[in-house]
C-alpha cells in the first residue's frame, strides 16, 4: 500500500491562488519576501506563527486548518520513517501525472471546487 501525503506547501499556494493571489502579490500584501513565501510554498520550511496570521487575514483560510493539516502530515511523514510505510508526496505525484504546477492568479468565474 502506498500512501499519498498531501504537501503543506502545494495546499498554501492552492489557497493563495483560489483567493486571486499569485506567491508575489501575497507577499507584497503580508510584507514578507518572495524568497520566504516560496520557501513556505516549495515546503523548505514550515509556515511561522505570523506566517499563518497573515495568510488567513489576507486568503480567508484559516490558521487552525493550515495547523491541523501540517500535523497530519507530519505524523505521515513520522509513520513513514518509523514504519517503512512507502508514501508520495502529492506534488510529485501531480508533477508526474499532469507537469509541474505554474502558479496563476484564480479567475472569478473559475470553478476550483473539489
Amino acid at each position: 500500500m502506498i500512501r499519498v501525503i498531501l504537501s503543506l506547501g502545494y495546499f498554501i499556494e492552492w489557497s493563495m491562488n483560489h483567493a486571486g493571489l499569485t506567491q508575489a502579490m501575497f507577499a507584497r500584501k503580508a510584507g514578507f519576501s518572495s524568497k520566504m513565501v516560496n520557501q513556505v510554498v516549495k515546503d523548505h520550511v514550515p509556515p511561522s506563527r505570523d506566517f499563518l496570521e497573515k495568510f488567513e487575514e489576507i486568503t480567508g483560510m484559516p490558521a487552525i486548518v493550515i495547523r491541523q493539516l501540517e500535523e497530519q502530515v507530519r505524523g505521515a511523514q513520522r509513520q513513514r520513517d518509523e514504519m517503512g510505510v512507502e508514501t508520495v508526496d502529492f506534488r510529485s505525484l501531480l508533477n508526474k501525472h499532469v507537469g509541474p504546477k505554474r502558479p496563476t492568479q484564480s479567475r472569478p468565474d473559475a470553478d476550483d471546487s473539489f
